[in-house]
């Protein structure tokens, strides 16, 4: 066991920061999947595991694993001084840049809108957001890439033991198993949620319960979604600036070039989204521009 805690205290962090998030996802995906068996056994498996993940405790050891996971492997590639690696680490890689793009906004719309406007985000509310939705596809995505991410961290890590090779099968079919279970209970709740939706007399009473957010507060999460994804494109900037040190040693090394071009891009895209922002928001007009009433504007088009 102490074999599989060698190397330095950040990589230690990052593993058992990865376990904790892996523990998360395991038991959210297993209760996603009781939506295909009863609708109020998924809703007692989501209050069972928000007592400890909706604590104060809980939460404070959830959120610190995600920030230091996502920030140690960060500065784990900018450190690199080549792309040259396994296919395996670099989907991996790949993945676990992708993760934070799409789960942005699965965490605004839930946890934030649970915190900030007291919105009962349980999965019968998440079903009627997402369903027949691109959104929906994506956040479909993201519980495939949260999964295999994970799997492939899991193996790097325990592909050297004996007792891993030995549960080998085992394993591959849990792995199979649970990504496919959580998909059916998201699918048959959606169903089940969905029909009851289209009924006004059931659609009422359900949107009151779920304390359903109003059209201004979908447009804060919305903006807020927007600024934090900006954040993750500035630190993935930082992260090309830091490498540059790495180009005085490995001039040619691709991952600079790389990260250097995207950084620029990203940062210009968040230098020009700010102007726009400020231009149109702010009240920052050139001269000459006019402002209308209500009344002159009736009646044209858009």
């Amino acid at each position: 066991m102490s074999a599989l805690w060698r190397g330095s205290w950040p990589t230690r962090i990052r593993i058992a920061s990865g376990l904790v998030l892996f523990t998360f996802v395991l038991f959210h995906f297993i209760n996603i999947g009781f939506g295909l068996i009863s609708p109020d056994l998924m809703e007692q498996g989501q209050a069972l595991r928000e007592v400890i993940t909706r604590s104060t405790l809980g939460g404070i050891i959830l959120y610190a694993a995600l920030f230091a996971h996502m920030g140690l492997s960060i500065s784990k590639l900018a450190g690199r001084r080549t792309l040259k690696m396994p296919i395996g680490e670099a989907i991996q890689i790949a993945m676990g840049l992708i993760i934070p793009l799409l789960l942005t906004a699965h965490i605004v719309h839930t946890r934030m809108a649970s915190a900030l406007y007291d919105v009962d985000d349980e999965f019968g509310y998440i079903s009627v957001l997402l369903w027949g939705t691109w959104d929906g596809f994506m956040q479909a995505l993201l519980l495939l890439i949260v999964w295999v991410h994970g799997c492939l961290g899991l193996h790097f890590w325990l592909s050297n033991t004996r007792w891993w090779h030995r549960w080998w099968n085992v394993l591959v079919g849990v792995a199979v198993f649970v990504p496919g279970f959580a998909l059916a209970g998201f699918l048959t709740e959606g169903r089940r949620v969905l029909a009851l939706f289209q009924d006004e007399a059931t659609r009422v009473p359900l949107m009151q319960q779920y304390n359903w957010p109003s059209q201004e507060t979908f447009g804060v999460l919305i903006a807020t979604t927007n600024y934090l994804l900006m954040g993750f494109w500035a630190i993935l900037g930082l992260a090309a600036l830091v490498s540059i040190p790495i180009s005085f040693f490995v001039p040619e090394s691709p991952l600079t070039v790389f990260l250097l071009v995207a950084g620029a891009n990203f940062v210009a895209n968040i230098i020009r989204n700010i102007w726009a922002f400020v231009i149109i928001f702010c009240g920052h007009f050139p001269a000459d521009v006019y402002n209308f009433t209500e009344e002159q504007v009736e009646g044209e088009s858009r």
